[in-house]
């Protein structure tokens, strides 16, 4: 899987530096080249588990993970999602990597779950 990721990581990047008339796909390309990063990232971390290996635990400011996690799944038409980010310290030692992933499921199902509009 990492090889096919590569490519699209190395494709997207080519991209990025052909925009010039058209720099409003920036943002989309970015997401591209983020999306297949977490990909990469996902398979090593089923390698790691596979091999028993130790998760690594970094500071994170939760708010900034939330908010990046969530750019990744844009909500379906009609259906909003509300975030409260008032916290008195946002920041916490975990894998960043691993929490993105439960946050991107738990908001996918919610929003699955949901098909044509919130409440």
């Amino acid at each position: 899987m990492n090889n096919p990721l590569g490519v699209v990581i190395m494709y997207a990047h080519f991209l990025m530096e052909q925009l010039g008339q058209h720099p409003e796909l920036r943002e989309d390309l970015t997401m591209v080249v983020e999306q297949a990063d977490r990909c990469k990232k996902i398979v090593a971390g089923l390698l790691n588990f596979a091999r028993q290996n130790k998760v690594e635990h970094d500071r994170i400011n939760l708010v900034e993970l939330v908010q990046k996690a969530l750019r990744s799944v844009p909500p379906p038409v009609n259906v909003t999602l509300d975030v409260d980010n008032r916290m008195e310290d946002p920041l916490a030692d975990l894998d960043a990597d691993q929490l993105t992933q439960v946050l991107v499921n738990l908001v996918g199902n919610a929003y699955a779950a949901m098909p044509t509009a919130g409440p």
